[in-house]
């Protein structure tokens, strides 16, 4: 620390160098919103999905939808749309494109059937005559109404799907593309597109405008804090200028190591921002108080370093466990999360250990004694103290509210909903949201469950008895409500049999004789129709479509897809036909299974890690648990409160524990580290006199660091995605919370509780002796 005080303009250089170095990468950080990039490669879902992928072809469609005022039977609106499949049909990577007017459809009779696009050529059609014809054929067909055109006629849709094996960036391209030239078309039209590629395309819209918002917003609200704090000029920049370098070096960290944004990531510069100062607040506090002690500038820096070293490092140490104990969970973009925080916090570590005592030596001591006389006697540390004795004089009261309290968030937890939907965590008002709407209400929807049927035998679904199955679970799926529009290979040979029997509705039915089948199928791919996914080449396999619509939360597909396999399990898989949910529904239902579990773990984890550090560094394993107890208590009254008020569950909330953990535990060390020194200086140690000075002292940085904390949080209230505004409002509230149990808990148990088994490790010497021999260094207190 002696060179760093002597070497300032060496420290301040190498930290600029090392600056420019990260700063240079963070231009090339991309972004990922793909659900399948959140599980492991092993979950059995991805692994199902990337399977059908690979038998049947891309999973997951895409659609833009046209709305007229009246009828999208115009020649105008069909030119329009005609135009732009062609444009889409031609873009690399785009795998299949079809749209009402090349759709297939089955027409004809038993004399001379046909299969084609529902416009003859896939044209549009010229004259009034054949618009009228088109129009008639179009609605009266089973496999389009509903499908590719509204049931009123005032809306048309374009479907095309891309190849599964293109990457993130290649399939993000795709989708700015299609974009701009579906806008060319707008007017009178409305245009809408809906599909996982623009979802997360406006999701990255949505995060790149919080970005540019929120920073400068946390900036600003933090500088005002401590303005506020220590009204002076050095106790804003110094810990801002940390806080701001620290972003760069973890910012810069990701894009070199190639993790990219995702909305759980995008909020970490706001956090480093909002935790960062923590140290730099309780370092700038001390340096006021060695300052009044009269000493020469060198050893008031020297003195604040080494008094605050060691609780720095240790609620630096316990933040960075509490962020890594996410690596417990099974979502990538979690792990990501609190790798790179932890990396961010251990940037401004290292950063309050060098830059500050660097920056600190080249500025003017404070006027003697004057600014930590005026801090010491104000206003909050008068009512600090106040607080201090009346938590003392009634610490019962203060432990069983404490109890009671969460003995009822505890009732409240098994109402928690959980929650993986990207568009519950954009919100209602986003234009996915809106988009999502239109598609309900039109198109019976956006969302599709793909259900595998391998009957694992050449020529499998050419079984009447296989296909009556088929036919009889598109109509157990179509009779709920949740579910508008099915498609599978039995549709097609149902159609295909009622033109071959005249178009009678009444073989609108699978026919009993196999052969009649086989020959059916046989005329249908002759006339150049294609079952594409519904069917392999060797009919061994084939997929079943539901369209889903009117479902906006994880937990609503959930109930319907545990009875949808419940009637697979019983009329397929227990007759050797294997029959399994491949589509991205299923990967919404494996994140939602597993983050009870992960939650589970990770807080579990988080706990551990921070008890043991705290306990080795302070040398009781009462001072481990002691600065455990507010923690508990805070995690359990957020989880107490988001299910009394229906807040969900979902992939940024379930994080709140371990950061309270992580970041809470500051105040709990800084407290109990205080105490320490003070309960040691007493002639005739007194615990309450103690606590009282300890919240005139620490009590009062405690504060500034949760109000500058808990705001730079509380920014996120303004964020254009629902999820993230509710993470920092929650997570705004649990640090207060996590700060005044640390206020009144911690003090009412260091009364209750022997101190000298707080203030002295086992076997070892008071801490106190060795901060007073740093502080008698040189002369006078």
């Amino acid at each position: 620390m002696g060179w760093i005080v002597d070497h300032p303009w060496w420290v301040i250089a190498l930290t600029g160098a090392v600056t420019l170095l990260f700063a240079a990468f963070i231009p090339g950080i991309k972004t990922e919103q793909d659900f399948r990039e959140y599980l492991p490669r092993d979950d059995p879902a991805v692994q199902a999905l990337e399977e059908a992928e690979e038998r049947y072809g891309a999973q997951i469609f895409s659609l833009i939808a046209f709305e007229a005022d009246d009828t999208v039977f115009q020649v105008s609106t069909l030119e329009k749309i005609k135009d732009l499949e062609d444009r889409i049909a031609e873009i690399p990577g785009v795998e299949e494109v079809q749209s009402l007017l090349t759709a297939q459809i089955i027409t004809g009779t038993e004399a001379a059937i046909t299969v084609g696009p529902a416009a003859p050529g896939g044209r549009v059609p010229e004259s009034p005559e054949e618009l009228s014809a088109y129009r008639d054929r179009v609605m009266g067909s089973r496999q389009l109404r509903g499908m590719f055109v509204s049931e009123d006629g005032q809306a048309a849709a374009i479907m095309f799907k891309l190849d599964p094996r293109l990457s993130t960036v290649e399939t993000e391209e795709i989708a700015r593309k299609v974009e701009v030239m579906a806008r060319e078309y707008e007017g009178p039209e409305r245009i809408y597109l809906a599909g996982g590629m623009f979802e997360a395309l406006e999701a990255q819209r949505m995060m790149t405008r919080d970005l540019k918002v929120l920073l400068p917003v946390a900036v600003v609200m933090i500088v005002v804090v401590l303005y506020l704090s220590f009204r002076s000029l050095r106790g804003v920049v110094i810990p801002l200028v940390v806080v701001c370098l620290g972003v760069i070096w973890t910012v810069g960290a990701m894009a070199i190591a190639g993790v990219p944004f995702t909305v759980i990531s995008i909020i970490i510069p706001v956090i480093l921002l909002a935790m960062g100062t923590a140290d730099g607040i309780h370092i700038v506090n001390r340096y006021y108080e060695v300052a009044a002690r009269g000493l020469p500038k060198r050893e008031v820096v020297l003195a604040t370093m080494s008094e605050m070293t060691s609780p720095v490092v240790m609620t630096s140490l316990t933040t960075i466990a509490g962020f890594l104990s996410l690596l417990a969970t099974f979502l990538v973009p979690q792990r990501q999360f609190g790798v790179f925080t932890a990396v961010g916090m251990a940037a401004e570590l290292i950063l309050s250990l060098t830059l500050i005592p660097a920056l600190l030596s080249l500025l003017r001591l404070p006027a003697t004694g004057t600014k930590e006389q005026q801090l010491e006697h104000g206003l909050l540390s008068r009512g600090l103290a106040r607080l201090g004795s009346g938590v003392v004089r009634h610490r019962a009261w203060v432990l069983a509210t404490a109890v009671v309290l969460v003995a009822i968030s505890l009732v409240g937890v098994p109402r928690l909903r959980l929650e993986t939907e990207l568009s519950q965590y954009i919100g209602e008002d986003s234009p996915i949201a809106q988009t999502m709407q239109v598609m309900d209400d039109r198109f019976g929807g956006a969302m599709q469950l793909a259900i595998e049927i391998d009957t694992g035998r050449r020529d499998g679904l050419k079984d009447p008895e296989v296909l009556a199955r088929i036919a009889a679970l598109e109509g157990f799926l179509e009779a709920e409500p949740a579910i508008s529009t099915t498609s599978s290979i039995a549709d097609m040979v149902r159609e295909m049999n009622q033109k071959f029997h005249g178009d009678d509705p009444a073989y609108y039915v699978i026919p009993e004789d196999g052969r009649l089948v086989s020959q059916l199928l046989f005329l249908f791919t002759f006339q150049g129709g294609s079952l594409g996914s519904m069917a392999l080449g060797d009919f061994s396999a084939g997929e079943v479509f539901a369209r889903v619509k009117g479902i906006d939360s994880t937990q609503e597909i959930e109930d319907l897809m545990e009875r949808v396999q419940a009637y697979l399990d019983e009329n397929f898989n227990a007759h050797g036909i294997r029959a399994q949910e491949v589509g991205i529904a299923q990967v919404s239902i494996s994140l939602l299974n597993r983050l009870v579990a992960s939650q589970a773990t990770s807080l579990g984890t988080s706990m551990v890690a921070v008890w043991a550090i705290v306990a080795l560094l302070m040398r009781s394993l009462l001072a481990g648990l002691i600065s455990l107890i507010p923690l508990v208590i805070t995690v359990a009254l957020n989880f107490g409160f988001m299910a009394y008020t229906g807040r969900p569950l979902d992939i940024a909330t379930m994080m709140i524990g371990s950061i309270v953990i992580g970041v809470g535990i500051d105040y709990a060390i800084h407290f109990q580290s205080r105490f320490r020194l003070e309960y040691a200086r007493t002639k005739n140690p007194n615990p309450g006199r103690a606590i009282e000075q300890t919240m005139r002292t620490s009590g009062r940085g405690i504060v500034y660091n949760a109000v500058t904390v808990g705001l730079g949080f509380a920014v996120l209230v303004f964020s254009t995605l629902k999820g993230t505004a509710i993470f920092g409002s929650l997570i705004a509230t649990a640090m207060g919370l996590s700060a005044l149990a640390a206020l009144t808990v911690i003090p009412a148990l260091l009364a209750t509780l022997r101190p000298q088994s707080i203030t002295r490790g086992k076997g070892g010497p008071k801490r106190s002796n060795r901060k007073n021999k740093v502080k008698g260094k040189g002369g006078k207190r």
